[in-house]
């Protein structure tokens, strides 16, 4: 009895914390260099070697509300928001050779209103596909750099799809309206020309729950607790 009244308890109280709370304003960061939200504004040529050994960086880097799906600003959060680069191609333009390995970041300043809820934890992956043989990692890092969490050596040939849990003092920020988010693509082994990495999913650092039902499914298990904890006192 104890166990199930906790459960909606805990329920009831993360759903309370995270609708109170909203994204007022944010900024972005691509590579160090600042740039502004919508559609396709990561895009960059990289060099990697010499000259003529480039990677060509095309895509979206934004915060979303996990219950949309769609960018967020000054918007109730239902279920938790994401920083995301996504609908992004990477691919590698060395003609007769090819192109080694590289190194690109992402990063996010979020302002909530009213504050911070606290010890959100989250997800961080990647999720993408790959042509021709090649190998990355993505690292996510805290407002310090002194903790970083980690996916190494993940495969791009073919489809891949890896993720970890995001500890809470990942989330932490400057002050309680603040929250810093920063992630980091590594290609170690670099691409053979012509080959490419697409990201239709996205390299994602989602906070808020680590996995977001949908509203109808909230309910339904909002109700299935209840109805829980009804039949046990009625066997009672």
């Amino acid at each position: 009895m104890q166990f199930f009244s906790r459960l909606v308890g805990i329920f009831v109280l993360v759903a309370a914390t995270l609708s109170a709370t909203s994204i007022g304003s944010y900024s972005l960061d691509f590579n160090g260099s600042s740039i502004g939200a919508g559609i396709g504004n990561a895009n960059a040529n990289i060099v990697a070697g010499t000259g003529s050994e480039i990677y060509q960086v095309a895509g979206t880097l934004d915060v979303y509300d996990l219950t949309t799906g769609l960018p967020v600003t000054g918007l109730p959060l239902a279920g938790g928001f994401a920083l995301r680069f996504t609908n992004a191609i990477i691919s590698c333009q060395a003609p007769g050779s090819a192109c080694g390995p590289t190194f690109m970041t992402f990063a996010a300043v979020i302002f909530l209103n009213p504050s911070a809820p606290a010890s959100l934890t989250g997800r961080f992956g990647v999720e993408g596909s790959g042509v021709g043989a090649g190998v990355i990692t993505a690292i996510a890092n805290d407002l310090g750099n002194s903790n970083f969490l980690t996916i190494a050596d993940v495969s791009t040939s073919g489809a891949f799809s890896e993720s970890v849990v995001v500890p809470a003092f990942f989330t932490a920020g400057a002050t309680n309206m603040q929250l810093y988010l920063s992630m980091a693509l590594q290609i170690g082994s670099g691409l053979a020309d012509g080959h490419s990495i697409t990201l239709p999913d996205s390299l994602y650092f989602q906070i808020g729950q680590t996995a977001v039902p949908e509203p109808g499914t909230t309910a339904l298990v909002a109700g299935g607790l209840l109805g829980t904890l009804w039949f046990r006192r009625r066997l009672k």
